[in-house]
């Protein structure tokens, strides 16, 4: 079998495996939203006074999974500012917070979302 022959039929197969999973047809509805935080429940953070005192600044995002009641599951960085002090402070600020589950059809979720905590001078 020549090189060009095996590597179509081993691009033929990828499509099927592919589909196979979580197949949907276009014709039905599914209507998904996404967890909600509330922003007026969770504790704003606290700049740490190292950092302050050295004029740092960073982006810290934060990755969540929710469960189907609203609790929080899971809580890791995503992608650290470059200080283990800002991120720790986003995680800190982040486990007092309430959310409300994401949901298909009406029906609760397990979900997961990102935030991103912006530490910079205005």
């Amino acid at each position: 079998m020549n090189l060009a022959r095996l590597l179509s039929l081993t691009l033929l197969a990828l499509p099927a495996v592919a589909t196979a999973q979580d197949y949907t047809p276009k014709f039905a509805r599914v209507e998904q939203r996404a967890s909600v935080l509330d922003p007026r429940l969770c504790h704003k953070p606290e700049w740490p006074r190292e950092l302050l005192r050295n004029l740092d600044q960073g982006v810290t995002t934060l990755r969540f999974q929710i469960a189907p009641t609203g609790k929080l599951v899971a809580m890791d960085v995503a992608r650290s500012s470059g200080f283990a002090a800002f991120d720790k402070a986003a995680m800190v600020a982040m486990e007092h917070c309430s959310f409300r589950p994401g949901s298909v059809n009406g029906v609760p979720v397990q979900s997961s979302f990102f935030i991103q905590f912006v530490w910079a001078f205005r």
